[in-house]
């Protein structure tokens, strides 16, 4: 006698009045198909006041129960009852009493249809869609998921995000950078000039550490240095940029170009053909 055990629109059957079977009542459909017991629903608004719509159904020992019903009819027969629901638009339902000839209407919505043994020699009315009763091939169709596409789009995704983050991975990759910037360094073949290349070791130790100032620049630093060149030992100015940025390597490469070209008594050529600073 627990009020709708089994949902709106559900059908609680108890044999025994111990196990319980929900299911929908013909012509409605699950809300939940894991769960019947949260209800059920109509698959779509059916007309219930045009007769060709649906077709009146009739369940032995089966009651929808309601405290209060919407009308009841008294002293009628069975054919009455039925006549009287078909012609009825407010209603889908009704219970039909035999033992007392009683017609009683039914509220929406359905809260307690039941199969039991307190349902016993009564016979329920239910106006069912005919396109609900002549079979589900008109209903909308439920898309299926398809798991193997699903898998193949969650196979390719992942594999460009992969390919995505592994390029980004070794783009800033210490090593890369490394190499992107040896590749960006100014040397004396990119600017076209034949200064002879010193290693950043070799001007650290000429000038103690970049220790002797001589001046400072708006890109950098100007150090005295002492380069031993054979048997000579050459008094040099060596200039050290401070910050890392392209106007610097412009100005710096710009420096190199002009000095390139100037003949000056400071500016000597080496006995290979080289220049030196």
């Amino acid at each position: 006698m627990v009020n709708a055990i089994c949902g709106v629109y559900g059908l609680c059957t108890s044999l025994d009045n111990e196990s319980i079977k929900c299911e929908c009542i013909p012509g409605y459909i699950p809300l939940d198909d894991q769960d019947v017991s949260k209800g059920c629903h109509p698959p779509a608004v059916i007309n219930y006041c045009a007769e060709n719509n649906f077709k009146l159904q009739v369940f032995d020992d089966t009651d929808f129960y309601f405290d209060t019903h919407l009308v009841s009819l008294a002293s009628v027969d069975f054919e009455s009852c039925k006549k009287d629901v078909i012609d009825d638009c407010n209603i889908v339902a009704a219970t039909y009493d035999h033992s007392t000839s009683t017609c009683a209407k039914k509220r929406l919505p359905l809260l307690n249809a039941r199969n039991n043994s307190s349902s016993k020699g009564l016979k329920a009315l239910l106006k069912v869609a005919n396109r609900i009763e002549s079979g589900t091939s008109e209903l909308p169709k439920k898309k299926c998921f398809n798991v193997r596409v699903f898998l193949k789009v969650l196979v390719a995704v992942t594999a460009t995000l992969a390919c995505f983050f592994g390029a980004l991975a070794v783009y800033y990759h210490p090593f890369t950078r490394r190499l992107t910037r040896k590749k960006k360094h100014l040397n004396a073949t990119t600017i076209r000039i034949n200064f002879r290349e010193f290693t950043f070791q070799e001007l650290h130790e000429a000038t103690d550490g970049f220790t002797k100032i001589l001046g400072k620049g708006a890109s950098g630093k100007v150090y005295r240095d002492a380069l031993v060149i054979g048997d000579a030992e050459i008094d040099v100015a060596v200039k050290k940029l401070e910050k890392k940025i392209e106007k610097s390597d412009s100005e710096f490469t710009t420096e190199l170009k002009i000095i390139g070209r100037t003949h000056h008594r400071n500016l000597v050529r080496h006995s290979s053909s080289e220049k030196k600073q």
